[in-house]
């Protein structure tokens, strides 16, 4: 694992706390059966674990026994089981196996990526146990469907028009800011899901005549004891699947909030990307390890198909194009790259010495091309065809926003007339597609809250809906 990648560890431990006295508790030491136990929780740098360290670790704590559940991160007592066949968690030639775990009724044990912490003091992660807090009254509605089920799709109401105003702002929404807003699939449901830096997914309803239009909580999960980088869900499968900075990829059902397995590779999960416009089994995982992972979804315990192989830098987004036989994806070594769907082949690479970092790809509504967040304050379009990537913008580019040093999300409109960006200012921009030329922007947030992320609505093409680093989403019409 590369050094960039390495991070504070978690560790926690059981230690045995006396009776009486102040003593140092030796490690080798057996615990009394008199004593009750508690857990103390370290953070541990596995690049300056020394002996000193290790002394000062073993502490004596006099405290009454804590709550199994009541922590954030446990003891797993089958590390040493585990620990047993070493070999078995290392295909794929990495460190670090991607493996997805099942998760068990109440807990679920996950393995960190320690690998530069001494064998005997490896610890285990146990996050805490999925919370699913329900916001209506009643899970059903007056026909005794589920509230996902009642949900129905909106039929677009034509090109898209700018929005004018705002009709609904929640400024509590994601203590500590949004990090990502996505409209559940299929296209049309007026389902949001918003995951923020406090490590909580919410799901909203869009409900209301046009004039009061809001949008309602509905639930929210709580499975990561980090912040969230992404998530994709889709209606018609019942699934989302969330990635965090705690370094695991969960996938939930949607209506019920069970988890139903975690992938991890070890590294942080930057972004996620479903197949078939997120319907598919498929799930790809840009990572902090500069790789690829392609997940089969279907199989009981999710297996990973390939790992695409080839960045210098860390992943920060992965795109389907040309019908899901490509994939591009870009990343923090100045490349934007296209790999072999089917295989771990490598098919072409774009880079230029006056290239910069890119953050987001999304692709266009109708044709063959996606547009590229640069970090050099412009937005750049590229077609794709027969496994050629061509830069359509090279004279004029889609520019006026500030974005350089922030994962700012850009976006096509609906009908591919419109291009539209956040920036560090809290503003947002559109631009018209084929002019490339300011058409609106207005002061959607605070000064100084990121706008990180934003959405189209399908259904209703005049609907764009905002997230910021203040905490808050808006809906504008």
């Amino acid at each position: 694992m590369d050094d960039d990648s390495i991070d504070l560890c978690p560790v926690v431990e059981e230690v045995a706390a006396p009776k009486t006295g102040t003593g140092a508790l030796s490690p080798g030491m057996a615990e009394p059966p008199q004593k009750s136990i508690v857990r103390v929780a370290h953070t541990i740098n596995p690049q300056v674990f020394n002996t000193e360290m290790h002394k000062q670790w073993h502490h004596q704590v006099s405290a009454p026994p804590a709550p199994r559940v009541s922590h954030v991160l446990g003891f797993n007592k089958r590390a040493a089981e585990d620990r047993a066949d070493p070999e078995a968690k290392r295909p794929l030639g990495g460190s670090l196996v991607p493996t997805a775990t099942p998760l068990p009724e109440e807990e679920d044990p996950i393995l960190a990526s320690t690998e530069n912490i001494p064998e005997a003091h490896r610890p285990r992660l146990n996050p805490a146990s999925p919370v699913v807090f329900q916001h209506p009254a009643s899970a059903k509605d007056y026909q005794g469907r589920s509230w996902l089920q009642a949900a129905t799709i909106v039929k677009r109401s034509g090109r898209c028009i700018l929005p004018t105003h705002r009709t609904w702002a929640d400024d509590k929404a994601h203590p500590g800011g949004v990090q990502c807003l996505r409209w559940l699939r299929p296209e049309g449901r007026p389902l949001l899901l918003s995951g923020g830096v406090d490590g909580v997914v919410r799901l909203w309803h869009m409900a209301g005549a046009y004039a009061e239009r809001r949008v309602d909580p509905v639930m929210s999960y709580q499975g990561h004891h980090r912040g969230l980088r992404d998530v994709q869900g889709s209606a018609s499968t019942g699934r989302m699947f969330t990635a965090s900075y705690d370094r695991f990829v969960r996938e939930w059902d949607i209506e019920t909030g069970r988890v139903v397995r975690s992938y991890t590779t070890g590294a942080v999960p930057m972004c996620l990307t479903l197949e078939q416009n997120g319907e598919g089994p498929l799930l790809l995982v840009g990572g902090g390890d500069h790789t690829i992972t392609k997940w089969d979804t279907r199989s009981p315990q999710g297996s990973a198909v390939h790992q695409y192989k080839g960045h210098t830098g860390t992943v920060n987004a992965v795109l389907y194009v040309e019908g899901g036989r490509r994939i591009v994806s870009c990343a923090d070594d100045k490349t934007l790259r296209m790999f072999d769907a089917a295989g771990p082949t490598q098919v072409k690479v774009v880079t230029d010495p006056d290239m910069h970092s890119l953050v987001c790809l999304k692709a266009h509504p109708y044709q063959p091309s996606f547009l590229a967040q640069s970090m050099d304050n412009q937005i750049l379009t590229y077609s794709c065809k027969g496994g050629r990537l061509r830069l359509e913008t090279d004279r004029m580019t889609y520019k006026g926003h500030i974005v350089s040093g922030f994962g700012v999300e850009a976006a096509y409109s609906c009908d591919g007339k419109y291009i539209s960006s956040g920036d560090a200012e809290g503003k947002m921009y559109v631009w018209d597609q084929s002019s490339y030329t300011i058409v609106k922007k207005w002061k959607a947030h605070d000064s100084g809250a990121v706008l990180l992320s934003h959405a189209w609505f399908p259904g209703l093409t005049s609907t764009i809906v905002t997230g910021s680093w203040d905490g808050s989403i808006r809906l504008w019409q």
